[in-house]
């Protein structure tokens, strides 16, 4: 069969097909795709210096949208806390994800915590991701889906590189 004649009946196939579904509805849906729900897949805490401890997380969206995250400590048997924020770093609103969309890894960002009220110990850190737009609730099942935590680390030697979660 010469080349042209294959293209054409290439051509003629497509067209009857999208035809075919057209005929059953198939063109005329609209397609909704749902949007990934983000996550952090990993963390390395350094040890506190001068009352500032560095998070540096790695967040992934595979859309490559804005993450804000969510991030609480708490010690052993004790009530969760949210992290306070210190001068430098990344923050934790709006971080970048697109050049880390296609790696599995995601795109790292500094967190500068501020641990001078936390006592001495073990303290795990809790990590909620979100992508929505503003205003947009997530279902209960999207935040826990996107919920991490560490293992319980010393605050005073950090969680001694890179940990998965």
């Amino acid at each position: 069969m010469s080349r042209t004649r294959f293209w054409r009946r290439l051509t003629l196939v497509g067209l009857l097909g999208g035809t075919a579904l057209g005929a059953f509805g198939g063109c005329d849906e609209e397609l909704v795709l749902a949007n990934a729900l983000p996550r952090v897949t990993w963390v390395d805490v350094a040890p506190a210096e001068d009352g500032v401890a560095a998070i540096t997380v790695w967040v992934r969206d595979l859309e490559g949208d804005p993450v804000s995250l969510d991030v609480t400590w708490s010690a052993p048997g004790g009530a969760p806390t949210p992290i306070a924020i210190a001068p430098g770093g990344h923050g934790l609103v709006g971080l970048t994800t697109l050049e880390g969309a296609g790696d599995p890894n995601g795109q790292p960002h500094l967190i500068s915590w501020d641990v001078t009220a936390v006592p001495e110990g073990q303290v795990t850190l809790t990590f909620v991701a979100d992508d929505s737009a503003a205003g947009r609730t997530r279902a209960s099942s999207d935040v826990a889906a996107t919920t991490v935590s560490t293992p319980a680390f010393p605050l005073s030697t950090g969680t001694d590189g890179r940990v998965p979660l």
